[in-house]
């Protein structure tokens, strides 16, 4: 059997500066890419898939875990599943570009670009048309990689690790300037701990609302695409009658529940300043000037060339122009 010499959830700093393609270390990238083989793992099945000693791989998918590569399993216990890298990939490199101490490296636009191009050829919406919460998680975080203005979330129950009570997809909206209302059963806000997710959201300036019954368990993106699923079924419906008619329960329901208190704190300076990154990007990519972005984002000249050099830096590039190409390429705006 092989096993890490050293331990990866600490790879030495080598490691993170000679291998930059996807941003994590090699050991990490080597597990990410094999959980992508499957729905969910169990440790000792991955640990025997790749001759891994269980041990040291338990600690890489923490580390990926901690980065938001990986989730628990909604479907099994003691699973682990890949987040979708169209999300979890990108996500990634708008947090590190926004980061305030850029240690960690921006994945390459290119190999980000390449393992999403191969994702989707490899998996269809058709394959995901199978019973399991997992699955409709992912068909979920490919949908709101790419949503344009809102998701709403229709929640009738709380599994232990569904896909509505990720901190990843709402931070990812909230760096994309999108909406996330989401309207829970009663029953859902009884747990401490989604409770505690409800004030959460409420932090970031999303509504969460609970109502008495909850009919059908959907996500709803952009008004354009909704998923519906249980343990039984995933389907994706993009008919206009068909999405229609899911917001119009949406709908309903969101008028007829109860706001969750979020209580009288509120910080989202972190989700503000990434949201001006992408903006400040954007804009980088049509040729604004440093004083036409300034005035745009209304921060003074010095504030958007502090950021054009971070981007520049972190992604690469040798002209403004190109970190903008980089950052579209990643998806960040």
């Amino acid at each position: 059997m092989t096993v890490f010499t050293e331990s990866p959830l600490r790879p030495g700093r080598q490691e993170h500066v000679d291998h930059v393609p996807l941003g994590l270390s090699r050991s990490s990238e080597t597990v990410y890419r094999a959980m992508l083989g499957s729905p969910r793992f169990r440790l000792s099945e991955l640990a025997e898939c790749l001759g891994y000693d269980v041990e040291r791989l338990a600690e890489v998918v923490e580390e990926l875990r901690l980065e938001g590569m990986v989730a628990d399993s909604a479907d099994e216990s003691e699973a682990v599943r890949a987040v979708e890298p169209c999300l979890a990939l990108r996500a990634l490199a708008a947090r590190r570009l926004c980061a305030t101490r850029g240690i960690d490296p921006v994945p390459r636009p290119e190999a980000v670009e390449r393992l999403i191009n191969l994702r989707e050829q490899r998996r269809s919406e058709r394959e995901f048309e199978t019973a399991g919460l997992d699955e409709l998680a992912a068909v979920v975080e490919r949908l709101v990689a790419h949503a344009d203005r809102e998701v709403v979330m229709l929640v009738p129950e709380s599994e232990r690790a569904s896909c509505e009570f990720s901190r990843l997809i709402p931070e990812w909206a909230s760096r994309r300037g999108l909406t996330v209302r989401s309207v829970w059963r009663a029953d859902v806000i009884r747990s401490a701990a989604r409770r505690a997710h409800g004030v959460w959201l409420g932090r970031q300036g999303f509504e969460v609302r609970v109502v008495r019954s909850v009919p059908l368990r959907a996500v709803l993106v952009d008004d354009a695409a909704a998923v519906l699923g249980d343990d039984e079924e995933v389907r994706v419906l993009r008919g206009t009658r068909q999405v229609t008619e899911v917001r119009r329960i949406a709908a309903e329901l969101w008028n007829s529940a109860s706001p969750v208190r979020s209580g009288s704190t509120s910080d989202r300076g972190a989700e503000v300043a990434g949201s001006r990154h992408a903006t400040v990007l954007r804009l980088l990519a049509e040729g604004l000037t440093d004083d036409g972005i300034a005035r745009r984002t209304g921060v003074s000249v010095r504030t958007v060339r502090n950021d054009v050099a971070s981007a520049m830096s972190r992604l690469d590039s040798r002209s403004r122009f190109q970190a903008g190409v980089r950052a579209a390429r990643l998806g960040l705006f």
